[in-house]
């Protein structure tokens, strides 16, 4: 998909260094990895620079200096992991945002129970049928766009914390959710989980900083083999609606970049909520016929290895 971006871009890879234990079979996959990689971008003609550091720095750490390092030479940034694929749309629609605002932070990933225009009150109504973004106040790492002054100040070591500031932001969502987010708090604070988004989802809670989210949902996860899948005890099947979704890759208009109001906002973060974090076989059934429905919109671009049956 990068090759479709339609603005120039430079790709700038970041390699983690391998651990002092790897295998002969890791050391091989790891150096294959910058060689396939360098050999599509000369395939689609994109420049890029490959760095592979020389000892292993850890996930959290990895990515905090590599974003750290690119907000050294540049004012903005698109971040995209290895196993992700975003729209080439996405570029397009955080360019006109950013000639109205200098600060800002962009979601490509948007998780919904429902078709991109129908979310649904508590009581099952359809209480949002507008096709506009919103600011939101959940970060979601599959692709995603930061301007240097969002970024500054980030710490991924300091401690995390639920505080009542935090809380009281986020009160509008469900008590489920929050009591999740101060266990991985917990979790990060004592070393048992290395994740960066964590951290920077509270720094974000922390300085009051919302995100801006499109309507549509503009990028996907493709590594079924992948970490997210590796510590779940939620069979693969399960995990489709999660994973999978249908990216948009149509014309943007007025109203997709039109800003929504605060309650319509609420709305699809507790709807991003019930989907991400809801029954397993609920969420998934729902995805089913989410899927099926958006299959005939031709705006929506699916992959030939999903199968959902």
């Amino acid at each position: 998909m990068l090759g479709k971006w339609k603005i120039p871009i430079k790709l700038y890879f970041f390699q983690d260094g391998l651990p002092n234990n790897a295998s002969c079979s890791q050391a091989d996959r790891h150096s294959r990895v910058k060689s396939v990689a360098s050999q599509l971008c000369r395939d689609l003609g994109i420049p890029f620079e490959y760095s592979s550091r020389d000892r292993h720095l850890g996930l959290r750490n990895n990515v905090f200096t590599s974003v750290s390092q690119l907000f050294e030479i540049f004012q903005h940034v698109f971040c995209v992991e290895d196993d992700v694929c975003v729209s080439p749309a996405f570029p397009n629609y955080c360019v006109q945002h950013l000639t109205q605002q200098r600060s800002l932070i962009v979601n490509a990933n948007r998780f919904s129970t429902r078709s991109p225009q129908e979310v649904v009150g508590l009581n099952g109504a359809i209480i949002d049928n507008q096709l506009s973004s919103w600011y939101s106040n959940i970060f979601r790492s599959w692709g995603w766009f930061c301007t240097r002054s969002v970024w500054e100040g980030f710490n991924p070591f300091t401690r995390l914390d639920m505080s009542d500031y935090i809380t009281k932001r986020l009160s509008h969502l469900p008590a489920q959710y929050l009591k999740l987010m101060a266990g991985y708090a917990k979790a990060c604070n004592a070393g048992l989980n290395d994740s960066w988004a964590f951290p920077f989802q509270f720094f974000l809670w922390s300085k009051g900083q919302k995100i801006l989210s499109p309507c549509f949902n503009m990028s996907t996860h493709i590594g079924v083999n992948g970490s997210h899948f590796s510590n779940s005890n939620i069979s693969i099947s399960k995990n489709l609606h999660y994973h999978y979704q249908p990216v948009y890759d149509g014309q943007l208009s007025a109203e997709m970049l039109d800003i929504g109001s605060t309650d319509v906002a609420n709305y699809r973060e507790i709807d991003e909520i019930r989907f991400i974090f809801g029954a397993a076989g609920s969420s998934f059934n729902k995805f089913k016929s989410v899927y099926l429905r958006e299959m005939r919109n031709s705006s929506m671009i699916f992959f030939p290895f999903v199968n959902v049956h």
